[in-house]
């Protein structure tokens, strides 16, 4: 998976400020850790770091969201416009076999059997009686 840039998709201004947070974070986190010689060991200690790496986290998993929303959204406008592509290539080449609404179609006599019945060819309808078919 490549590394990109979780803040290429932010605007000047809020990377800014998300880089101003983390580091007020960080530098929170090391200072408190100095402060006590260590990692607190205290309910109260372990509490206050818990919460400044839990929204230190909560940003980068956020960051991290919106990277792949922004990666998916562009995968889905790449696909749809491989299938409008497709689409048209398709489209183009059928046109020239394609019928159109002012091409009319020719029947010749030709490919007509030679046991057709009187009004069988008609497109128009016609209603027989049952004398009309036995004449024949």
């Amino acid at each position: 998976m490549k590394n990109k840039n979780p803040y290429s998709i932010l605007l000047d201004d809020e990377t800014r400020i998300i880089m101003k947070t983390r580091e007020i974070r960080e530098k929170m986190i090391d200072g408190y850790i100095e402060d006590n010689n260590g990692v607190p060991t205290d309910s109260r200690g372990m509490r206050i770091m818990n919460e400044i790496m839990t929204s230190l986290d909560g940003q980068v998993l956020g960051l991290a969201d919106a990277r792949l929303k922004n990666e998916g959204n562009a995968a889905n406008a790449s696909l749809s416009e491989s299938i409008k592509e497709i689409f048209t290539k398709v489209n183009t080449k059928a046109k020239p076999n394609a019928v159109t609404s002012t091409d009319e179609a020719v029947l010749d006599d030709k490919f007509l059997p030679e046991d057709v019945l009187d009004g069988e060819t008609k497109i128009e309808y016609q209603e027989l009686s049952l004398d009309d078919i036995m004449k024949k």
